[in-house]
């Protein structure tokens, strides 16, 4: 396991969105880890010196995005550290959620992660 420090953490259960995700943080040149579920995220978080900033999907399944915030934020090393809740919920109430404890907003993304993918993944549509 690296200690390098982490840039950016990519918490997503869909695989499709979490590489949109990569490919457009890909120009920043920050160091992007990507995980699959909340329990993940909880573990790169104990692994990792520290994130910068975590983009967090809201609707996961076993473990949803405002647990796994919840359970990041209880860490002393962890409990400023912005998370951005990414959902395509376009239920206002539950995107607010995530905005309860600070640093934290909610953005609406689009459902189909073709938007963001590379030209390579799209020509072969």
């Amino acid at each position: 396991m690296t200690t390098d420090p982490v840039g950016i953490l990519v918490v997503d259960d869909l695989a499709e969105q979490r590489l949109s995700i990569e490919v457009a943080l890909a120009e920043l040149g920050e160091h992007v880890v990507s995980v699959s579920s909340g329990r993940d995220a909880l573990r790169s978080t104990c692994s990792t010196t520290m994130s910068r900033v975590i983009l967090l999907d809201v609707n996961m399944p076993e473990m949803d995005g405002f647990e796994t915030a919840s359970l990041i934020r209880r860490r002393p090393r962890n409990a400023n550290t912005p998370i951005i809740f990414l959902t395509a919920d376009h239920d206002a109430m539950q995107a607010s959620r995530g905005t309860r404890s600070a640093p934290s907003t909610t953005l609406r993304v689009r459902s189909s992660p073709t938007c963001c993918a590379p030209r390579s993944a799209c020509s072969s549509r």
